[in-house]
């Protein structure tokens, strides 16, 4: 992990951060409460248990929350992109430790502020307060859609709810899958072994054909979504 200057961010592009004034978010930049880093691919940030004592503004890239199932697998709580933020549910709480890991799914940029100064910055400007009661709101929603989502859906469900948004996002048949079959998987919350399994399955059932990370989509597929 790579720390940036913090001028390599506009904080006013930020959500979280546009409410306040240049006046307002002076003494905070000098005071260097604003860090900015550039995340490698693929990189551990925080493991289940560690201690939560700053958010985490997304500012381009995807971290992801996970968790490990009761297989063993990376299980996918849920991925956040640029202007989300992490760990805002977590500073204030009595025991302000990661449930779930983190990482990062792509290269990121991250701007992180400590608990104090957060607070310092929510007494300080309602417009700020407000602005971070509403991520972290929607944040618990979205956690909470998805652990539903995956638990009431299986596999085949899921992944043909997958090629379906890639289909149309690709605006052709062919898919080009844009990860791994291993991050795919993790996605799924399920082993790369029953994935290429399901992907078989589909196959011999005539809904699709594929080749490594080449994915056609037959004019069956659609009927075999439940």
């Amino acid at each position: 992990m790579e720390r940036l200057p913090l001028n390599s961010v506009d904080l006013h592009t930020i959500t979280l951060t546009n409410s306040l004034t240049k006046q307002e978010i002076r003494p905070f930049l000098e005071a260097n409460h604003f860090r900015c880093y550039r995340v490698e691919s693929q990189k551990l940030l925080h493991s289940a248990g560690d201690v939560c004592s700053f958010i985490e503004i997304v500012v381009s890239g995807m971290l992801a929350v996970e968790n490990l199932n009761e297989d063993g697998e990376i299980f996918p709580v849920a991925v956040f992109g640029p202007q989300s933020v992490v760990g805002g549910n977590l500073i204030f709480s009595s025991k302000a430790l990661y449930p779930y890991s983190v990482s990062c799914l792509k290269e990121s940029i991250i701007v992180r502020i400590d608990t104090k100064i957060v607070l310092q910055l929510c007494t300080m400007s309602t417009p700020f307060l407000l602005q971070f009661l509403q991520i972290i709101s929607e944040n618990t929603a979205v956690l909470h859609e998805r652990l539903a989502h995956v638990s009431q859906k299986g596999l085949r469900q899921r992944l043909t709810q997958y090629l379906v948004a890639e289909s149309a996002k690709q605006q052709t048949q062919k898919i080009v899958l844009p990860l791994t079959k291993v991050r795919l998987a993790q996605l799924l919350g399920v082993s790369r072994t029953s994935l290429s399994r399901e992907f078989t399955a589909m196959q011999k059932a005539g809904l699709l054909t594929y080749n490594r990370n080449i994915v056609k989509l037959s004019h069956f597929f659609e009927g075999c979504i439940f």
